[in-house]
């Protein structure tokens, strides 16, 4: 199954107010939902990015 992903990292406003991002994910799959986009999942990592997004691929927005 294709799904679409991104890889982001947080800025340094983001470092700064980590304990906030569970609620920022939150708004982000809110404004994603009004948009049509159901987000699947939301993962937070260590390492060279520092969150992962899902969704399905009927919702890639741009072209290659």
């Amino acid at each position: 199954m294709v799904t679409n992903v991104v890889l982001a990292k947080f800025t340094d406003q983001g470092i700064r107010n980590a304990k906030d991002s569970p609620k920022r994910a939150d708004a982000f799959k809110q404004m994603a939902k009004a948009f049509g986009v159901t987000v699947k999942d939301i993962f937070w990592t260590q390492g060279r990015y520092d969150i992962v997004k899902r969704w399905p691929p009927r919702h890639l927005s741009g072209s290659a």
